[in-house]
């Protein structure tokens, strides 16, 4: 499936990626919307970019998977915000964040639920299927204001690690769970097909070895330069 040309809302973008997709979010976002995810040791969360008629997001590699989520989530915004929005400042920047807030954890999901229960098991079940942190559902919850209990707000101040390791049930996640979804977040990762494009291009001399190595996160017969981490589309020459 090819990522929509024009401006679309948080609700169809949940729609496009179906039911489930807070839980292995990159692979999703390649399958159901044509967007290549790159993961990489950065300095920064992450951003988004075009490279020949492929729009690339690359997410800092961190074994917080709910920070990959919300970073993921976020470059849509930047992706599919109207375009009078794009203007790359403190405005930008909000919309995109509300634009990641409502994709993960949707209003109508938020408001029909109850948050005056003080179970941790039960938030802790919330925090895993909408794929956030812990600080991300008290702001969210804080912005939206529906009826919360001290005890609930209490529980949110925890850590998501924390509170996943102490209270997540294993009926829902067990601990192989959550250890592969820190995993997928913490790995280096380029899509398969850039990979292969990478190789042809490498094999047909169009492309320096190193680049390929760089990719694949191993040694090279040429070694990149000390910072050469950030994404370089120098790096990917030959592809477009």
């Amino acid at each position: 499936m090819s990522v929509p040309d024009k401006w679309v809302t948080p609700a169809q973008v949940r729609e496009l990626l179906g039911e489930g997709f807070s839980q292995d979010l990159a692979n999703r976002v390649e399958e159901r919307l044509g967007i290549d995810i790159i993961v990489l040791p950065l300095e920064k969360t992450g951003y988004s970019l075009h490279l020949g008629d492929r729009r690339i997001v690359v997410v800092g590699a961190t074994d917080r998977w709910f920070r990959s989520n919300f970073t993921i989530a976020h470059e849509l915004g930047h992706i599919f915000s109207h375009p009078v929005l794009n203007d790359g400042g403190r405005r930008d920047e909000d919309a995109a964040n509300a634009f990641a807030a409502e994709l993960l954890m949707p209003e109508t999901m938020i408001r029909s639920m109850s948050w005056t229960d003080p179970n941790p098991r039960l938030i802790a079940e919330h925090v895993w299927k909408m794929g956030v942190s812990t600080q991300a559902l008290r702001a969210r919850l804080d912005y939206l204001r529906p009826p919360v209990s001290d005890a609930v707000r209490s529980i949110l101040e925890t850590p998501t690690p924390r509170l996943i390791r102490e209270s997540l049930s294993s009926s829902v996640a067990s601990s192989d769970d959550v250890t592969e979804r820190m995993a997928r977040s913490a790995c280096r990762r380029f899509p398969q097909r850039l990979l292969t494009d990478l190789r042809k291009a490498v094999e047909a001399g169009r492309a320096p070895h190193a680049s390929l190595a760089w990719a694949l996160g191993v040694p090279g017969e040429e070694e990149p330069d000390e910072s050469s981490e950030e994404l370089s589309l120098d790096l990917l020459d030959g592809l477009v």
